[in-house]
């Protein structure tokens, strides 16, 4: 598994979503797996999101899980489902209400994913 999760790290690194597609069946995952949800199909292949989608839910953390989120806190997480797609949970800039069209922060600057509203450009 951990070969398949450094397809979706070095995408986030690089400001983007990895997210993969069984092409016997057309399903799209972003949990990273050996097999499509879906059929079962071996080996789903690997997509880039366009970096866009809807707030389906968000909510702001006023504890740090770690002494590393210390200084982060508060911070906004999020669930958005991607225009491709799939669900993924990020981090959020921004007010994130559900239905809101999200876009990805650019430029990798997380070590989640990170959407802001649309339009904020």
């Amino acid at each position: 598994m951990k070969h398949l999760e450094t397809h979706v790290a070095q995408a986030t690194a690089r400001g983007e979503i990895a997210y993969q597609h069984c092409p016997a069946c057309g399903h799209t995952q972003a949990q990273a797996r050996p097999f499509c949800l879906a059929c079962l199909r071996p080996d789903p292949d690997w997509r880039l999101a366009r970096g866009t989608g809807t707030v389906v839910a968000h909510t702001m953390q006023y504890r740090a899980p770690t002494d590393d989120w210390r200084s982060r806190v508060p911070y906004g997480v999020t669930l958005v489902d991607l225009d491709e797609g799939p669900r993924v949970m990020a981090l959020a800039e921004g007010a994130l209400n559900p239905g809101t069209r999200a876009i990805l922060c650019p430029g990798g600057r997380h070590a989640l994913p990170c959407f802001k509203p649309v339009e904020d450009g």
